[in-house]
């Protein structure tokens, strides 16, 4: 699977995390956990961040992966700072859906969902 994505993601490509990153699955009812939540993000991927995908690589895990051990890892860069970070590839979906980019990354996340 990585050398088939290899060959066709056209990278470096614009995405975005196709749902909640696990960290982010926190109750916010208050004005005080919003403020907490927004500090988190400035350290912390999330899934309203636009990043670039810089490249994939099989066996790298990161502590916000989802699939560890079976996801492929993705190097991004967020947009706003250009902080980066080790992402599972299953959990990003490129902002242009109607690319190939989208449709190769929105198989992969089927896949993988399927696989697990």
């Amino acid at each position: 699977m990585e050398t088939y994505l290899k060959a066709n993601l056209q990278l470096p490509c614009e995405v975005k995390g196709s749902d909640r990153f696990s960290w982010e699955d926190i109750n916010i009812d208050t004005e005080q956990e919003l403020e907490a939540y927004e500090k988190l993000k400035e350290e912390n991927p999330s899934c309203s961040d636009k990043y670039e995908l810089l490249g994939i690589e099989a066996g790298v895990r990161s502590v916000w992966q989802m699939y560890k051990g079976q996801d492929i890892g993705a190097y991004v860069r967020r947009v706003s700072d250009n902080k980066e970070f080790t992402l599972g590839l299953s959990e990003l979906a490129a902002t242009d859906y109607e690319s190939e980019n989208g449709q190769l990354l929105c198989d992969f996340d089927d896949w993988i969902t399927d696989n697990v």
